[in-house]
């Protein structure tokens, strides 16, 4: 096995200089890592008439929140699995679901994967995360003091109280020759190019879909879960539709759900910023965490090309740095990559936040700029 050397002090260096210089971060960005909409709530009516018996129109009120602005991004979540060493359901299980026109459970399709062994995220740091089950959804968002919203919330963040079909108003997504979402054919269901991307969009790609209180991708890109239980059926209710459904899909009252324990490569999340309401309809007292508003004309997140996911990930495949020096091997499966627990650079340093709005820590840059530098991954002698 050929083997190369890489100093330990080439880390420790790559350490201390990025524990002082910090990436660009943009003004106003620093205070938390996520951009989060205020939604001042109020009464609304929930469902359509002309929807599925699911839908069935329902007087509803919501307490005051926030929410992100953006679904998660890969990137984003790369950093929480850096910082918590999160495994996901996909992963354990080994399996995911996959769309090429029908559900198929696909081996090795995880949300470093999402098709599959033979896929990567490279070049997708601002697409939307998938390939996560509604337990990881939880836990990313529990990890930053949020939670995921009440489906009635989502509802209402995404339509507001006029009685709009969609995010924007009432019009088809393709309306007048703008697009407003990324999404399949107008037939169900299959993914095309007609919105320039096969599957998954960088988030907040389509600025003509946003809804009232100026969030991106409720309609369209990747379905998200909620908080809200389907009945008693063991399942979650998800919202919003995804790249691979048509536009009847997209309307903000459609419901589907799925078990709490899988991932699809079509449904990822977004987290909202107070305590968990009570059943709806009901209010809530507010206790936001995340940062101040932004305006509702914001632009999508510029993703930082200095710590791309893929960096991160391989990052994670460092596990201990027992002795002075490194030896580089083949890289470790990515079940033993999550088992990272760095010693000698143990002690937390101040926080930094990258241009995406993910925050890294100082520790964890060091180690994705050593393993870039290195080509390889790394482990003890």
């Amino acid at each position: 096995m050929v083997e190369r050397v890489v100093p330990l002090a080439v880390l420790l260096v790559a350490s201390a200089v990025l524990s002082l210089v910090a990436l660009p971060i943009p003004a106003g960005r620093a205070e938390a890592p996520f951009e989060m909409a205020a939604i001042p709530g109020g009464s609304f009516e929930a469902g359509d008439p002309d929807g599925r018996p699911d839908e069935t129109p329902r007087p509803v009120t919501v307490a005051p929140f926030k929410l992100m602005r953006f679904e998660v991004t890969n990137a984003q979540f790369a950093a929480f699995v850096a910082e918590t060493g999160h495994v996901t359901d996909p992963e354990r299980r080994g399996w995911g679901y996959v769309w090429p026109g029908r559900w198929t459970r696909v081996t090795g399709a995880d949300w470093q994967h999402r098709s599959g062994p033979a896929s990567d995220l490279i070049g997708l740091d601002d697409h939307p995360v998938v390939q996560v089950s509604w337990q990881d959804a939880g836990a990313f968002c529990r990890h930053h003091g949020l939670r995921l919203p009440s489906e009635e919330e989502w509802e209402f963040a995404a339509r507001g109280t006029d009685g709009r079909i969609f995010p924007w108003g009432v019009g088809a997504p393709d309306e007048g020759g703008a697009r407003r979402a990324n999404y399949g054919t107008n037939t169900c269901c299959a993914a095309d190019m007609t919105d320039g991307y096969h599957e998954t969009a960088p988030v907040g790609s389509y600025p003509a879909g946003v809804s009232p209180f100026g969030l991106h991708d409720m309609a369209g890109n990747v379905w998200e879960w909620t908080s809200s239980p389907d009945g008693d059926s063991g399942k979650y209710v998800i919202r919003g539709g995804g790249w691979g459904n048509n536009p009847f899909c997209l309307r903000v009252s459609y419901r589907h759900k799925n078990p709490p324990d899988i991932g699809l490569d079509m449904v990822g999340f977004r987290c909202p910023g107070t305590p968990a309401p009570s059943a709806s309809p009901a209010s809530s007292s507010s206790g936001q965490r995340a940062r101040g508003d932004a305006s509702s004309g914001s632009t999508r997140p510029r993703v930082s090309r200095s710590i791309p996911a893929q960096a991160i990930i391989a990052a994670l495949s460092v596990q201990s740095l027992g002795g002075g020096m490194l030896r580089a091997r083949p890289r470790l499966s990515a079940s033993d990559s999550m088992r990272l627990l760095i010693s000698p650079l143990a002690a937390t340093p101040p926080a930094t936040t990258s241009a995406a709005g993910s925050t890294f820590d100082s520790r964890s840059m060091a180690i994705a700029f050593a393993v870039r530098s290195a080509s390889t991954s790394v482990t003890a002698l």
